[in-house]
């Protein structure tokens, strides 16, 4: 879909972005951003299509309007914190997600609270999370062939992963890039490695911890 000549508009009809230039295959997102610096500090492993420099902000109670080359509305979202729209995500780093089997963008019940810093660029995946207490959680585990990583993230900063097997041999070194989020999830293939018993090292900020794992 060539956007050339739509325009994204909040409340005001004197408030008007141009989405000239974008162009989306089937199943791709974009992002607008108001303040590029802030964006790519949040978020700064994102390599998606993106619009800069919004030229306006959006309150807390605001409309999302997108209009057609012939300045005709086709997609309008009104929202407010005085309805039945979700709160967390005007007080906090969340996100507000359109449901996926939603049938009418313009209802608050069609919308639900996202993950920590959202997903912009991509279609919504589940947050990762962690058991209670725990800093690190792998799963499945026994693995067939891939596993997840979920990390609490205490520090910016890097974080690298190693798998050894019993014998103490280094078989696989990746990292996770710096992220504010509070948890960091990763997933590993595990298909070269053999069955058996191997240990997966989690090294951030100075401090390494150690989870066994099996491969059937």
């Amino acid at each position: 879909m060539d956007l050339t000549g739509f325009v994204f508009k909040d409340e005001r009809d004197n408030n008007v972005f141009s989405l000239d230039g974008l162009t989306l295959a089937p199943q791709e997102y974009a992002v607008i951003v108001k303040d590029s610096s802030l964006f790519h500090y949040r978020h700064p492993e994102f390599n998606g299509k993106i619009l800069y420099q919004l030229g306006y902000g959006l309150s807390r109670n605001d409309a999302l309007r997108i209009f057609q080359a012939d300045g005709r509305l086709i997609q309008c979202v009104v929202y407010d914190t005085l309805g039945n729209w979700p709160q967390q995500p005007f007080e906090t780093d969340f996100t507000f997600e359109y449901a996926v089997n939603g049938t009418n963008q313009t209802l608050p019940s069609e919308w639900y609270v996202g993950c920590e810093g959202g997903s912009p660029g991509r279609a919504y995946t589940d947050c990762p999370v962690l058991p209670n207490g725990a800093q690190a959680w792998i799963y499945p585990n026994p693995t067939t062939g891939s596993m997840h990583v979920s990390i609490e993230n205490l520090s910016m900063g890097i974080t690298s992963i190693d798998i050894y097997n019993v014998n103490g041999q280094l078989l696989h070194r990746s990292e996770i890039p710096a992220s504010l989020n509070s948890v960091v999830e990763t997933e590993l293939s595990l298909f070269q490695l053999g069955c058996g018993y191997y240990y997966l090292n989690i090294t951030k900020g100075g401090e390494r911890l150690t989870l066994p794992f099996v491969k059937i």
